[in-house]
């Protein structure tokens, strides 16, 4: 099927077109919105031409799997074309995506995360109104606009119209929080006990993450600089058989609203990484995360969009890597730390997890509550949710603004996060050791080779994770 083909060809093209334009605005240059507008409008044109839907859902009867699975994966698209592609929402998160480049999150991040001088921690954590309130009818306008799409698409909501274009289960996806929230509970309440005797007073928001930062012991600062990082990585891939010198990747250090980002500006010929200073374990886990990404783009099905695997399945993957960095295999065999220290990583994995996904499922669950009650406050759902989830109050009136321009994305990092903990006891299980060659090789087969030709929920099955019945 030629139009199959070409269809997907262009739209591969374009993608790579705009990673390369998000990238270049992460090294310093402006972001090219009148270009991105154009190729949003070509994406539009591409997928919703009048008769392709009726093409498509022909081609989904074919018997031939590959075509069948292509035709359910571009009406998805289809779907999603109207959404995100829709002129007013692109243009929405476009200009959100610039302010947040704009403001200096850096900065007060580290004024939140290091400063003992709590009224220090306030006036930073406070500033940030400053950036969200002039902001704020945006946020508003892009979930009226993302609802009243999904309703004219026959959704109730954009809850439902994202569950059918990634092909989660949103029931499933809110069985496994509250699975999270259970898990993580015990953990999370001796943590707001201990963080009341610390600093004699309740926890506010701005506390948060100081008190984490001084209960997670830092590690591995002296072993882990930059350039330390870069080997540790160069090591680990010599394991797997592969030299990080003739892979497709580069790694740029820029300072970046965020932790790290990785862009495919061609799939198998230009995957650029950048991630912000470099420096301490923390610091190289979320690198290992980022080049997990670019080691998919390295092997997943070349120059195709539709084939790209959903959102979730890309975490999970990046996370293997990540999780491989939080093995007691890697620590000691790769990362020069004192038996000491090693031990302390693997007796505080439970910790570092539930500090790291209890703060995310308070923001997934402050999305869902958005896109359910479109015209209630958003401070006061911010606020109703941090009760609920991190056992204090937040009335502040500063929330999380990256939601607005990945909306529904942060549950993957929760998932990801539990899921990959199974996965590694799995490779564990199969393999003499989790870093030799025939781990990699199994990771390209069952996880890139195949792309989104095979279900994500299969993919997992195959790496001995399965969602609960």
């Amino acid at each position: 099927m030629e139009w199959f083909e070409e269809i997907d060809k262009e739209l591969y093209e374009l993608g790579c077109e705009e990673n390369l334009i998000y990238y270049y605005q992460d090294t310093g240059k402006s972001l090219d919105r009148e270009r991105l507008s154009n190729i949003s409008e070509r994406r539009r044109e591409l997928l919703l031409e009048p008769g392709l839907i009726l093409k498509v859902k022909e081609a989904e009867k074919h018997r031939e799997h590959l075509i069948k699975r292509k035709a359910e994966l571009l009406e998805r698209l289809i779907i999603n074309a109207n959404i995100e592609y829709d002129p007013v929402l692109f243009e929405i998160k476009n200009e959100i995506n610039e302010r947040q480049h704009q403001f200096d999150f850096s900065s007060i991040w580290e004024t939140l995360s290091s400063s003992p001088n709590r009224k220090e921690r306030r006036d930073a954590y406070l500033s940030q109104i400053s950036h969200l309130e002039p902001i704020e009818n945006l946020f508003r306008q892009f979930v009226t606009q993302a609802n009243a799409i999904s309703r004219r698409l026959g959704f109730s909501n954009y809850i439902e119209a994202k569950s059918y274009i990634e092909e989660t289960d949103f029931e499933e996806i809110i069985d496994f929080m509250n699975y999270a929230i259970k898990k993580t509970e015990k953990i999370w309440q001796e943590f707001i006990e201990d963080g009341k005797k610390n600093i004699k007073d309740t926890p506010q928001p701005y506390d948060i993450d100081y008190l984490t930062e001084q209960k997670l012991e830092k590690i591995g600062d002296k072993q882990f600089g930059q350039d330390e990082i870069i080997n540790t990585l160069k090591d680990t891939l010599s394991l797997f058989g592969l030299k990080y010198s003739e892979l497709p990747i580069s790694i740029e250090s820029h300072n970046v609203p965020y932790a790290g980002a990785c862009y495919p500006i061609k799939v198998n010929k230009g995957i650029r990484l950048v991630v912000g200073k470099l420096r301490g374990y923390d610091s190289c886990k979320t690198l290992f995360h980022e080049f997990g990404h670019a080691i998919y783009y390295c092997f997943c099905p070349q120059n195709s969009e539709i084939l790209i695997d959903n959102h979730l399945m890309r975490e999970i993957m990046a996370d293997i890597w990540k999780g491989m960095a939080e093995t007691r295999e890697w620590l000691e065999k790769i990362s020069h730390l004192s038996p000491d220290s090693i031990e302390k990583i693997i007796n505080n994995h439970d910790l570092h997890k539930a500090l790291w996904t209890r703060p995310l499922i308070r923001e997934y669950l402050f999305e869902i509550e958005i896109f359910k009650n479109e015209k209630e406050k958003f401070s006061d759902i911010w606020n109703k949710v941090t009760n609920e989830i991190l056992f204090f109050t937040d009335k502040t009136g500063v929330y999380s603004d990256w939601d607005f321009e990945h909306p529904l994305d942060i549950k993957t990092y929760v998932l990801s996060t539990f899921i990959v903990d199974t996965i590694m006891n799995f490779i564990r299980g199969k393999f003499s050791h989790i870093l030799q060659e025939d781990v990699f090789d199994f990771l390209v087969e069952k996880l890139y080779k195949p792309g989104n030709t095979i279900n994500y929920k299969e993919k997992l099955k195959s790496v001995g994770y399965q969602f609960r019945d």
